[in-house]
């Protein structure tokens, strides 16, 4: 009797990776494009993994979704007075207009954003940070500048212009 067929969330973290190792390790070492095409593909979802892993640690520190994490920053980072239209955050983050409106519905019952009407449109709403939304954006803002700082001495100026421009290439590459 045929099991089930796996899906995405039946995979590991990591399943992807070991893939990618179990892969090189079996088919020899050679110098050819394959092979570092196999190196590359497996290191960035070793990178992927760790970052997923990361954001789930950060939102079991917080208890607040991930989502949540990036629409407070956003918000902070926004403007001196926290505020943000609702249709950005949906705009800029890529949620649709139900998505946006349950997880803001979700903050404002944690007490990290205020929504307000918008003075210059009477159809739109603004999204204020709380007192508790700004210092969650501060907490996340310190973490990920600590984070940031360090991973930035990994590379020279220059050093990280290749990578950017090598990554569109491959992410172009991809499809």
């Amino acid at each position: 009797m045929p099991g089930r067929a796996k899906t995405d969330a039946d995979y590991d973290e990591g399943s992807t990776g070991r893939f990618y190792s179990a892969l090189l390790s079996l088919s020899g070492q050679d110098d050819t494009r394959r092979m570092y095409r196999r190196k590359v593909l497996g290191k960035l979802d070793e990178i992927s993994a760790k970052i997923r892993a990361y954001r789930k640690k950060s939102t079991g520190l917080t208890g607040h979704h991930p989502s949540s994490h990036q629409i407070v920053v956003l918000t902070y980072r926004i403007n001196d007075e926290h505020v943000i239209k609702v249709r950005d955050i949906q705009r800029g983050l890529g949620f649709t207009a139900g998505g946006v409106t349950r997880r803001l519905d979700a903050m404002v019952r944690d007490g990290l954003i205020i929504r307000e009407p918008d003075p210059d449109d009477g159809r739109a709403l603004l999204a204020r940070l709380s007192p508790a939304g700004v210092a969650l954006a501060e907490l996340l803002l310190k973490d990920a500048d600590e984070r940031g700082d360090r991973l930035e001495q990994a590379f020279t100026l220059k050093e990280w212009q290749t990578l950017s421009e090598l990554l569109d290439r491959l992410a172009k590459g991809i499809g």
